[in-house]
């Protein structure tokens, strides 16, 4: 494989622009409710009480009884004292349609969305485990030892606590094998992945799950969610820093390793083209054009990306597959991962597709984003 971006040395950085190529969501593990937002004229504005108990138009005794009306809406109540609501709110986000519940609130740093350096890393991450279990070649050492773990696993299933620790720890088998026995002997150590530069422009859209049912994909409106994304063609910056000086300490023993990382954008794009490669079949056999439209232009542009370039998906929404390396193994050994099914209750059992759901948001799935080097 030849080196695409990075040199050995004493410690390599680089600076890339990200920009989104779907919107992207990664959630603060906050939701706003009613009582927490107000849509008004194509925008969400994030309500802030502090700056609404002082706004000199304000009375918050009225404002109290208004509250106690069950049919309250600080719609409402903002047309009644006839305020701008960007005078009492935290920040406003772009709304083409009115939100009718909770909105996953979008992770932010100074009231700013941005993208963390962890969940950059944890993609790029994903990306490294599924190529190294690719070239692996004792296959079948690794998959005795998977099927130990499922035994492993089997044992604590009356133990709902045990069984969902055994689960969370279990694609560790698989790490230590190829990152290092331990977080201190990880290659991973090796990298660092900052957070992006803050973005402006934020919008709340409706992403919708679409299930299979009855050979048929359609939306469950069950599972619709409203969620803060930033918005398609956003644009930021990350440094991304490989200390090479850690490939000198032999007790660690990560040099051959380490030096497969200068390598991320080859590895990431051979991952995103298979990747998506699936996803266009996948849709191709359900009839959903939009969405296998978008996926064979994104396979496209890899081809054409400048140099030291590459895309990744990350964030929620992208799915499972995303987020694992399950693809992968059901094609090297179909058996052992309907036992994986089986054991973790991945999905019904029955059904011989899975995922067979895909979140999406105008028929397109979120969180493709493309990493361009920069001077």
């Amino acid at each position: 494989m030849d080196t695409v971006f990075l040199s050995p040395g004493v410690e390599d950085q680089m600076r890339y622009q990200i920009e989104m190529l779907t919107p992207v969501h990664i959630g603060s593990g906050n939701t706003l409710n009613r009582w927490d937002y107000v849509w008004i004229k194509g925008w969400v504005y994030v309500i802030n009480l502090d700056q609404v108990l002082n706004h000199p138009k304000i009375n918050p005794y009225e404002l109290q009884n208004f509250m106690e009306d069950p049919g309250f809406s600080w719609e409402d109540y903002i047309k009644t004292v006839r305020i701008d609501p960007s005078e009492i709110s935290y920040y406003k986000a772009k709304a083409s349609q009115r939100p009718t519940g909770n909105i996953k609130e979008h992770i932010k740093v100074h009231l700013k969305p941005y993208i963390p350096g962890s969940s950059l890393k944890g993609a790029i991450r994903t990306a490294f485990l599924w190529y190294m279990f690719k070239k692996f070649e004792d296959k079948n050492f690794l998959f005795s030892k998977i099927k130990e773990k499922i035994e492993e696993v089997k044992k604590q299933k009356d133990d709902r606590r045990k069984f969902y620790q055994a689960k969370s720890k279990f694609a560790q088998v698989i790490e230590k094998k190829f990152f290092g026995r331990s977080p201190n002997y990880d290659v991973f150590r090796c990298i660092y992945v900052g957070d992006s530069d803050p973005l402006e422009n934020l919008e709340v859209g409706l992403v919708k799950t679409y299930d299979l049912r009855n050979r048929r994909f359609l939306p469950d409106k069950n599972l619709e969610v409203y969620s803060e994304l930033i918005p398609e063609g956003s644009i930021t910056h990350v440094k991304i820093k490989i200390e090479t000086k850690l490939f000198d300490y032999k007790e660690l023993g990560i040099r051959e390793k380490g030096e497969l990382l200068e390598n991320i954008p080859e590895i990431c794009n051979l991952r995103a083209e298979e990747f998506i490669k699936d996803e266009i079949k996948f849709f191709e056999k359900f009839g959903i054009e939009k969405s296998k439209d978008f996926y064979q232009e994104l396979l496209a542009s890899i081809k054409n990306l400048p140099e030291g370039a590459f895309i990744i998906n990350l964030g929620w929404a992208t799915g499972w597959r995303a987020k694992t390396i399950g693809e992968e193994l059901r094609k090297e050994d179909e058996k052992l991962f309907e036992e994986i099914r089986k054991t973790f209750r991945l999905g019904y059992v029955n059904i011989d597709v899975f995922p067979k759901t895909r979140r999406l948001y105008d028929s397109k799935p979120i969180g493709w984003i493309k990493l361009t080097p920069v001077s």
